[in-house]
């Protein structure tokens, strides 16, 4: 199997984010739909390395989503590839299905990445994910690879309000 297919899982991914403060969920999104822009998928289509980094960002831009785009349409904050690992918290991952392959096979895998308090201060309404073939403590190395608008349950962009006094986690489901 090619690099890139084992990499297809991304292109079903969903982001949630969530602000928190004093141990409780106060604001979050429905899950969100990611595009792929054409920058980030030139990175894994060149790279022959089996390994690429990802970091995440989030920001206050409104514009829809483009396969054109090559940042995000106002950038907040961001972390490093180091930062991303850090941040991480390990992943969930739930297989359905049978041995016998009688029922169907699902996985769901998630991860989810909290930042410091205070570090994100802002009305968040995007995220998106910088891919890198190579590990770097800088933040935002490499390329965009994909971007969303957070929505709420009805698909409607919506704004997470987050305070000096809030925590930000995005989960990524794929």
């Amino acid at each position: 199997m090619s690099m890139i297919n084992n990499l297809r899982i991304w292109e079903k991914t969903y982001y949630v984010g969530e602000v928190i403060r004093d141990g409780k969920v106060i604001a979050s999104s429905a899950k969100s739909g990611n595009l792929i822009v054409d920058a980030g998928w030139a990175v894994v289509k060149a790279s022959s390395s089996l390994m690429l980094f990802m970091a995440p960002c989030v920001g206050t831009g409104s514009t829809p989503p483009a396969v054109t785009d090559t940042a995000l349409d106002a950038f907040l904050y961001g972390t490093s590839c180091e930062g991303a690992l850090s941040l991480a918290e390990v992943a969930t991952i739930t297989n359905t299905g049978d041995a016998a392959g009688t029922v169907p096979r699902s996985s769901n895998i998630s991860q989810a990445f909290t930042w410091p308090l205070g570090a994100v201060v802002g009305n968040v309404t995007e995220v998106g994910m910088y891919v890198t073939t190579t590990y770097s403590a800088a933040p935002l190395t490499g390329s965009l690879y994909s971007r969303a608008l957070f929505v709420d349950g009805g698909g409607s962009p919506v704004t997470l309000v987050v305070t000096a006094s809030d925590y930000f986690r995005l989960t990524v489901y794929r």
